[in-house]
């Protein structure tokens, strides 16, 4: 069975003169998931509200999808194209760009949705 694995980072690695680095911050981890590739599309959990970054990494070639956990759209397998075996690291969108009544501008949670891929 072929697996995604999803890594959820809200911030990225500081050098000593507090510069931002493109990797993930090992203690910044808000969670992890595994979700299952298969014929048909899955979705993730909702991304954590303080998740500002995603590391995917799959062991066999996939699409994903990313779409607001409220408004959810499958992946097809026209999507992005993740390879296998090659982790890349994604920013997940942070501001709802016209909150409505009772939202704040961080409310909005993400997620993934995979589907397999040849």
């Amino acid at each position: 069975m072929a697996v995604l694995y999803i890594q959820e980072y809200d911030g990225l690695g500081r050098t000593e003169q507090s510069d931002s680095v493109p990797v993930p911050a090992i203690d910044a981890a808000t969670t992890d998931q595994t979700i299952a590739i298969g014929a048909s599309p899955v979705s993730s959990n909702p991304f954590q509200a303080a998740t500002r970054w995603v590391y995917l990494s799959a062991d066999s070639v996939c699409s994903v999808k990313f779409s607001p956990a409220a408004a959810p759209v499958a992946a097809a397998a026209t999507n992005f194209r993740l390879p296998a075996n090659f982790p890349m690291l994604f920013r997940v969108p942070n501001v709802i760009a016209q909150p409505q009544l009772g939202q704040t501008p961080n409310s909005q949670s993400w997620q993934v949705s995979v589907i397999t891929n040849t």
